[in-house]
């Protein structure tokens, strides 16, 4: 017995087992069946009866001595397996409805201004006062009910809430132009501050102060400062700092302009934590100016000529959405935005919004789902009055969740949950919340 090739022959009766053993003596008229293994590439050069047998075997009688020889010839390589079926971009996305939580305030109406903190508590603000308002924040529980209260404690002093890992961050600005933020726990017990941004300048322009908060935690400020002079003509110096979650310096005092009369309007801190400065020439006289600073301050990016932009979102992929004023925008607090165009991260310029955004510019927005998912509401998309859940990684529309009569000017926290402000009788607030529903 004989074999080429990748493979290998036994016999029965036993007594062959080629490639090891290779011959074998049988009883005159012995009828011995060959097997081929694999049988589908043998090809077999041996006196085979002409019997029916297994595909690769072959039958030889000892009606003498045989000799027999098998090549197994390689064929074609087995065809692929099928791909796997396609993924479902959506599955998973659309979180079941919860229970809506009532968070009711005292006084007056409700302010754009609202945050959690990533463990489930809700800090909510409104005004108040019987005469010149000033803001108070209420911190409720997710089962609605308060855990503290705070005054900022002036007249007329505005505030923006902004959710951190370790707490919150009431950014405030004051009648006069001065500008500082307060930490406050979990708990809402005031940690730190006044960290001061901006202070009153009485014989010239006032200061100019962007700021915003970092996805990972912590604040940044860009503080504009007029160098003197004629005010018309004066050079600006503009100064970026860092502050870590819990309100501690990081980053003192980096200038990123001093050489003309652009002051700090707006920024914005992408995923990665590069930051987003606009800046506006004193007294509007030219267009709004934009550049990329690293974590650092360091300018990725020289000034380029852009849109102003009211606020932003965070796209998954790190870019930012920039937002402008909507026609006919008014009133104390509840400013309506529309989106406009997007930066990416670190590159100079605005792209266009692609179609899926586009087609849901008059919602808001939130990346929600651990980054793969976005909510979007408002008038825009098929889920008017209610939460559309989109794929981050398509644009594709993934289905509604059931939230009624949904008002654009709600916001997603840090823990994904939903806070809508309430008309209520009298003016006062009223907060509905929909706590983690889009973790």
């Amino acid at each position: 017995m004989t074999v080429s090739g990748s493979g290998s022959v036994t016999s029965s009766p036993t007594g062959i087992d080629c490639g090891n053993t290779c011959a074998a003596s049988y009883a005159a008229g012995t009828r011995v069946q060959l097997s081929a293994l694999p049988p589908q590439s043998a090809a077999w050069t041996a006196e085979c009866l002409p019997l029916p047998v297994p595909a690769g075997a072959c039958v030889v009688e000892m009606n003498k001595d045989q000799t027999a020889a098998v090549a197994f010839v390689a064929g074609p390589p087995p065809p692929p397996p099928p791909p796997p079926p396609p993924q479902d971009e959506c599955a998973g996305l659309v979180p079941a409805a919860v229970a809506p939580v009532a968070l009711e305030t005292t006084q007056g109406p409700c302010m754009s201004g609202v945050a959690d903190d990533g463990i489930g508590n809700l800090f909510v603000g409104h005004w108040a006062g019987d005469g010149p308002p000033f803001p108070v924040y209420d911190l409720f529980n997710a089962q609605g009910t308060k855990i503290a209260s705070t005054g900022v404690g002036n007249d007329e002093v505005g505030g923006v809430v902004l959710s951190q890992p370790s707490g919150f961050t009431v950014f405030k600005i004051a009648p006069d132009g001065s500008t500082w933020f307060d930490m406050y726990s979990h708990e809402g017990v005031h940690t730190m501050g006044s960290i001061g941004v901006t202070t009153y300048s009485p014989s010239g322009p006032r200061d100019s102060a962007a700021f915003g908060v970092d996805p990972s935690g912590g604040v940044v400020t860009v503080d504009s400062h007029h160098q003197g002079g004629d005010f018309n003509a004066a050079t600006w110096q503009s100064t970026y700092k860092r502050y870590d979650k819990a309100g501690n310096l990081e980053i003192a005092g980096v200038l990123i302009d001093d050489a003309d009369r652009r002051t700090a309007s707006n920024l914005a801190v992408s995923l990665s934590g590069d930051v987003l400065v606009f800046a506006q020439e004193y007294n509007n006289t030219a267009a709004t100016a934009a550049r990329w600073l690293r974590r650092d301050g360091t300018a990725v990016t020289g000034w380029f000529s852009t849109a102003p932009a009211a606020d932003f979102n965070i796209l998954a992929d790190g870019s930012l959405v920039a937002r402008t004023w909507g026609a006919g925008s008014h009133g104390m607090a509840m400013f309506q935005t529309v989106m406009a165009g997007i930066y990416a991260d670190g590159k100079a310029g605005v792209q266009p919004l692609p179609d899926w955004l586009q087609s849901r510019a008059q919602n808001g927005l939130a990346l929600v789902r651990d980054g793969k998912a976005y909510a979007s509401w408002g008038p825009q998309g098929s889920c008017a009055g209610s939460v559309e859940i989109i794929a981050a990684s398509t644009g594709k529309s993934c289905g509604c969740v059931a939230v009624s009569n949904l008002p654009v000017m709600s916001w997603v926290g840090r823990d994904g949950s939903l806070m809508a402000p309430r008309s209520a009788a009298a003016g006062q607030c009223s907060w509905t919340a929909y706590p983690q529903l889009l973790k």
